[in-house]
């Protein structure tokens, strides 16, 4: 008998109990879980991923621990955002690996952000009662976006399906921003964060070998973020706005900086029949209205600047609307006729250049305000100065006998938690698992998120589980449940294992609550969220009708 064939034969046997240890891979949040009485620990193996390399395409997937561990990290989240971007409009096949990792990727780099304007606002004397976090400049682009298309959508149902993704990774980016802007509110993790940087000042002042290492490192850090936070908003709304603002922009970008006008024609048809040309006028001018209103005009470049004054009144005012409706329709990428040419291969590189609306998106590069970052930094590095802290504090923490994580930078790290549920709100107590009826409660054929087509609805209906169910009569299923692991972005598709090293489960996903597990833990909160191994088995038995690889598993 095979080691999953006594592994199924012991989760057959009853439900996750006291005695249920779960490995677990990290991801987003942490979660725990705990049938009834359920305190037993749960081993989580967790991998930290990264991207780097990455290049164009995007969507939200899970992916096996073992292809995420071929990517290495972005530096910056201009270039894993120009990635999701790119991946999200392309016709080509989806790497839900590289999807993870970019994920994981951003998720630590804009966290870490977050950390760093509260700390300059507390180092620099302010009073955190005062403190009033800066508006996430992502945040209301982002919601324009999806206002537009999911308009469109709920209009048109050629639409939604050609928006459906894009859409959702717009969704799922904001709802991050969100989430962990309530979280940081919710815990006080300024306060938190204030007092750990105010031991660890009194750490280095206590010696002079660390005062003479790092005695300025919290003021440099300060003064340093304060320096950079003119040039980085603007590149925020640039990269908003011109670059991942539409769809279109990528055509024109490719068109722009090919080498032969016309090698990328078929893909360029792909494109353009993945589009809706109403949809993505309006994502157009208003990614055009919000870049000329937001960025600072010494980023634009004199064409750019004689072309806004030409739309401005005696005021300075500029009639962003009429401006790009000008641009759009007079660009050779709107227009049917223009479109017809392209796909010819008939429009020339030069007009390509030159064309109103393809000039004006790309006149401006991210090197402008990447230069600007440098310059302001004046020679001190964030990324170096960032380092120092980490080493800093681990050391104080070290020195303190205060038990820390090994650095799991692209090794594979386990975590332990247990089972449960948790209660987010007072009233309000959420169970550790959900079943198959949660599904069928949930479902509405007129709502696009809640649908299940018939072979779905039949089959939970049925609630005949087979082998792969469990209790008395094998009338149960579970299908996630929760544990307390302590996981992080990138990790979907971590094996979750009992204290009998069995695999039970997954692990995909988090709570709200976790979304600002990166930046602080809170405990009771974060939660993972893992789907039961019999729930996969039986999805992949009875739904996919795979039987060649339940064969193949010896079930």
């Amino acid at each position: 008998m095979t080691d999953i064939q006594n592994v199924n034969e012991e989760l057959q046997k009853e439900p996750l109990t006291e005695s249920t240890n779960i490995a677990e891979p990290a991801e987003e949040t942490n979660v725990a879980i705990q049938e009834e009485s359920v305190n037993e620990e749960v081993a989580t193996t967790e991998e930290v991923v990264s991207a780097e390399e990455v290049t164009e395409e995007a969507t939200e997937v899970e992916a096996d621990t073992e292809e995420i561990k071929k990517f290495t990290p972005l530096a910056t989240k201009q270039e894993i955002i120009d990635r999701l971007k790119a991946i999200a409009e392309s016709d080509d096949e989806i790497s839900r690996a590289e999807v993870e990792a970019l994920k994981s990727n951003f998720y630590r780099l804009h966290k870490q952000e977050a950390e760093d304007a509260f700390k300059t606002f507390t180092e620099g004397g302010g009073n955190p009662d005062e403190f009033m976090p800066a508006p996430n400049t992502d945040e209301p682009i982002f919601k324009e976006q999806m206002a537009i298309i999911k308009a469109w959508m709920d209009k048109d149902p050629d639409v939604r399906l050609k928006y459906s993704d894009y859409f959702f990774s717009l969704s799922n980016v904001q709802e991050l921003y969100s989430g962990e802007v309530e979280c940081c509110e919710r815990f006080d993790v300024v306060g938190k964060k204030k007092a750990i940087e105010a031991e660890l000042q009194e750490w280095i002042m206590a010696s002079p070998e660390r005062v003479e290492r790092w005695g300025n490192l919290l003021k440099n850090l300060e003064e340093t973020y304060a320096a950079v936070y003119e040039p980085e908003r603007n590149a925020v709304y640039y990269r908003e706005t011109l670059i991942r603002g539409t769809r279109l922009g990528l055509i024109m970008r490719r068109a722009h900086n090919a080498r032969n006008p016309h090698g990328a024609g078929t893909r360029m048809e792909r494109e353009y029949a993945e589009m809706d040309m109403r949809v993505e006028r309006e994502l157009m001018i208003y990614a055009l209205k919000e870049y000329i209103c937001n960025i600072d005009p010494k980023y634009f470049t004199q064409w750019q600047k004689d072309l806004i004054a030409e739309y401005s009144d005696a005021e300075g005012i500029c009639d962003t609307e009429s401006l790009a409706a000008y641009l759009w329709d007079s660009s050779v990428f709107t227009s049917e006729e223009g479109i017809a040419r392209l796909m010819a291969r008939e429009v020339p590189h030069e007009e390509v250049v030159n064309d109103p609306l393809c000039r004006f998106t790309m006149e401006v590069k991210i090197t402008e305000f990447n230069d600007a970052k440098t310059v302001a930094e004046n020679g001190m590095s964030l990324l170096d100065l960032e380092s120092e802290f980490t080493r800093a504090l681990y050391q104080m923490r070290l020195d303190k006998g205060i038990v820390q994580y090994p650095d799991a930078n692209s090794t594979m790290r386990i975590t332990y938690g247990t089972v449960g549920g948790i209660e987010p709100r007072d009233g309000i107590i959420c169970d550790w698992k959900t079943t198959p009826a949660g599904i069928l409660e949930k479902y509405n054929p007129a709502d696009y998120d809640f649908y299940l087509n018939d072979r779905q609805y039949l089959l939970y209906s049925a609630g005949q589980w087979g082998k792969w169910g469990f209790g008395p009569d094998g009338s149960q299923m579970y299908v996630d449940f929760l544990t307390d692991n302590d996981i992080t972005g990138g990790n979907s598709g971590s094996p979750v294992l009992n204290s009998k090293g069995q695999l039970i489960g997954l692990a995909f996903d988090g709570n709200k609550e976790s979304l600002s597990s990166d930046v602080w833990c809170q405990d009771g909160y974060n939660k993972c969220v893992c789907v039961d191994i019999r729930y996969i088995l039986w999805t992949l038995d009875r739904y996919a009708g795979m039987s060649r690889i339940i064969a193949e598993l010896g079930l």
